[in-house]
């Protein structure tokens, strides 16, 4: 049981194999339970993958009872720019429970054609047994993903959907482009970033705040693929306006102002 609950800290906590050879838990655990033998990582290693095994084929016994399913994919990419798509699986269970599951994290280490992606979708719904339960495919609105899943419409009889939240953010995506927002947010970005480069600046900014007995916030930067980030942006650099301005007219901690405010009232 031991062992089993160490197994489940590491997987839970994405933790190294080495942990079991860290010297504080080693310390913990003959605190906790001096007579038990910590299992090499050689072994963690076995027993983590006799534990994936297992919740494997609890997953497929749970999707044998079911009647449908309709998944979900979506790619993304990791700190180390790797390319990964996820398939989630959505269903209810014999008391009417909504369950998700994840069925696959694939790296695209080929090109993202259709046809691979089609691919790939087949592979995944024959090693779950979901062929003839599948209703239908949720996906972004990249012309790859429409295809891949269109070509599987008439072959499993499932419908093809795209995500309506990425619709929507793409149409939000084209109207900030427009040259009154596109100005806007590159210079609110651009104030942003000189903060978050800058030691000083961030140090003057928390300073101020502490000083004027304002709440100790931090500026945020916009990211393209973080959907709302940009009114976050907005809405932190609106609450800090004040604190902005008075630090970047201190020529001590600002000697050249190379842009101007933009007009945020």
């Amino acid at each position: 049981m031991i062992t089993q609950s160490i197994c489940e800290i590491i997987t839970s906590n994405l933790l190294p194999f080495s942990f079991v050879e860290n010297n504080e838990f080693k310390n913990l655990m003959n605190l906790i339970e001096p007579n038990y033998q910590i299992p090499c990582r050689k072994t963690i290693s076995t027993r983590i993958e006799q534990l994936y095994e297992n919740k494997v084929n609890d997953t497929k016994n749970e999707l044998e009872s079911i009647n449908g399913i309709a998944l979900t994919t979506d790619g993304w990419s990791s700190l180390a720019i790797d390319s990964y798509i996820t398939y989630t699986g959505h269903y209810f269970d014999k008391n009417w429970t909504l369950c998700n599951v994840t069925l696959s994290i694939e790296e695209m280490t080929e090109s993202h054609t259709a046809d691979h992606l089609k691919d790939e979708i087949i592979d995944i719904l024959e090693k779950w047994i979901l062929t003839n339960k599948v209703t239908g495919i949720t996906h972004d609105n990249a012309s790859n993903s429409t295809n891949a899943v269109k070509n599987l419409e008439d072959q499993f009889n499932l419908y093809s959907s795209r995500c309506d939240t990425h619709t929507i953010q793409l149409a939000i995506k084209k109207g900030l482009d427009e040259n009154v927002c596109s100005r806007l947010l590159k210079t609110s970005s651009l104030i942003v970033a000189s903060f978050r480069q800058s030691t000083k600046r961030s140090k003057a900014l928390q300073l101020y705040l502490q000083q004027t007995g304002k709440q100790q916030l931090t500026l945020l930067q916009s990211c393209p693929t973080r959907w709302n980030s940009s009114l976050a942006m907005l809405d932190r650099l609106l609450i800090l306006r004040t604190a902005v301005v008075a630090v970047i007219s201190d020529r001590a901690v600002v000697p050249n102002l190379f842009y101007s405010m933009p007009p945020l009232n």
